[in-house]
C-alpha cells in the first residue's frame, strides 16, 4: 500500500478483463517505535516481547539490533490497521514492578471515521455526508452555508463604510 496526495495505492497482479478491486486491509506491515525501553528488555527477544501486544514483530531496525541508537527502539510489524495503536505498552518485570514503554509509529494509513475503511479520511470517503466546513453541518451544501452568507454580509458591510468614510 502506497499513500500519495491524501490517496491510497495499492499494487495488485492484473490480467486482461480485470475488473480492479479494494483490497481489504486487515493486516499491515509498519515500524513501530518504542521509547523508555528499560534495558532489561532492550535485546531482540525482549523487544518482540513487547511488540508481541501489538502485532507479530518481524525484525528489528539494524539501529535497534547494534544498539546504535537507544533512545528509540524500532520494530517492523504487522498489525491490523483497523484497530488503534495503543500509545504504551506495560512491561513487567520479574519482581512484579511495571513500567510504561510508548509506541509510536512513524507512519499508518489514514482510518475512516465515517466507513471506518483504512487507506482514506473522511474528507475523501465517498459514502460520508458532505459536511460544511464552516459551521460542520451536513444539513446543507457547503455553497449554501448560512455562516458563509453571514461572514460574506458582514465583509459588504464593512467594504461599503469604508468607501462611505473615504468619500466622506
Amino acid at each position: 500500500m502506497w499513500h500519495i496526495d491524501n490517496q491510497s495505492m495499492f499494487v495488485a497482479k492484473w490480467k486482461p478483463g480485470l475488473q480492479p478491486e479494494i483490497p481489504e486491509l486487515s493486516y499491515l506491515p509498519v515500524w513501530l517505535d518504542f521509547h523508555n525501553v528499560p534495558p532489561q528488555f532492550y535485546s531482540e527477544e525482549g523487544l518482540k516481547h513487547i511488540t508481541g501486544t501489538l502485532g507479530h514483530p518481524l525484525f528489528l531496525h539494524p539501529a535497534t539490533s547494534n544498539m546504535s541508537n537507544l533512545e528509540v527502539a524500532r520494530v517492523f510489524t504487522i498489525i491490523d490497521p483497523t484497530k488503534p495503536l495503543s500509545e504504551a505498552v506495560n512491561v513487567r518485570f520479574d519482581s512484579g514492578h511495571i513500567e510504561r514503554v510508548e509506541v509510536s509509529s512513524p507512519w499508518l494509513p489514514p482510518t475512516c471515521d465515517h466507513c471506518k475503511e483504512v487507506g482514506h479520511s473522511i474528507k475523501n470517503c465517498l459514502t460520508a455526508p458532505i459536511t460544511s466546513s464552516l459551521c460542520q453541518s451536513t444539513a446543507h451544501k457547503p455553497k449554501d452555508c448560512p455562516k458563509a452568507k453571514r461572514q460574506s454580509d458582514t465583509k459588504d458591510g464593512e467594504r461599503k463604510k469604508r468607501k462611505k468614510k473615504k468619500e466622506g
